[in-house]
């Protein structure tokens, strides 16, 4: 079993979701964890305290938020930051994620900041 997924409400679409389940994934989405319009920080803490791996858009903000983090060594299981750009369909977001589990093995999203682009290239 792979790490559960935290979607924040930049991420939130109904057809990832349901992909990512039919997938196998244990996905949670940032609207019914009662999280929309709360601060990155939380949407951090929230997936940190329910063990979960933050799947995000906001590459930006993570990106620093993850800096910052870093200098204070508290634990999080992982941001996972996806370029909107990419455009990527549910289909092929699935295989991304499958193809970094694949690689990473089964646990270690711990404090790491992942970039979806670089799995699934073939």
């Amino acid at each position: 079993m792979s790490q559960p997924l935290y979607l924040d409400e930049n991420f939130i679409d109904q057809v990832h979701i349901e992909v990512l389940r039919s997938g196998g994934y244990d996905v949670l989405d940032a609207g019914a964890a009662g999280m929309l319009r709360r601060s990155d920080r939380d949407q951090l803490a929230f997936a940190t305290d329910h063990r979960r791996l933050l799947v995000t858009y906001d590459r930006k903000d993570y990106h620093a938020l993850q800096g910052d983090l870093m200098n204070r060594v508290e634990p999080r299981h992982g941001i996972l930051l996806v370029f909107r750009d990419a455009d990527y369909g549910p289909g092929e977001l699935l295989r991304r994620i499958d193809a970094m589990f694949e690689f990473l093995g089964r646990g270690t999203t711990a404090n790491q900041l992942l970039f979806l682009s670089n799995f699934g290239n073939d």
